[in-house]
């Protein structure tokens, strides 16, 4: 997980923060998808998911918020088309990386 966000935050650090990245991360992985269980897990304020959510959707359409609790202010979101691209190059990056990385760790163990 911290090496997709990693990844997220090195090819976009204009748009992503690493909050901003772990929120796509763990819509992408099945971890949360609303503000409340992800501020939960990770024991982060509330208030700064939701900001987060809100520029992540608004301002670099990154997520799409699919509802919004009216007590809680809960936000229900998923990864838009483009955080979904994103999401994706960022993982064929940290598998080439992981693979690369693999590689030499095996040829340095042969020598």
């Amino acid at each position: 997980m911290m090496a997709l966000i990693e990844a997220l935050v090195a090819d976009h650090p204009e748009a992503l923060s690493p909050l901003g990245a772990g929120l796509m991360t763990a819509a992408h992985l099945g971890i949360a998808h609303d503000s409340r269980s992800f501020a939960r897990k990770f024991g982060l304020a509330h208030a700064l998911v939701l900001r987060e959510c809100t520029l992540l959707a608004h301002e670099h359409d990154l997520l799409t918020v699919e509802s919004r609790g009216d007590k809680s202010q809960r936000l229900f979101y998923q990864l838009s088309d483009t955080g979904r691209a994103t999401l994706e190059r960022a993982c064929d990056d940290t598998d080439n990386n992981a693979h690369l990385s693999a590689a030499g760790t095996a040829k340095e163990y042969a020598s």
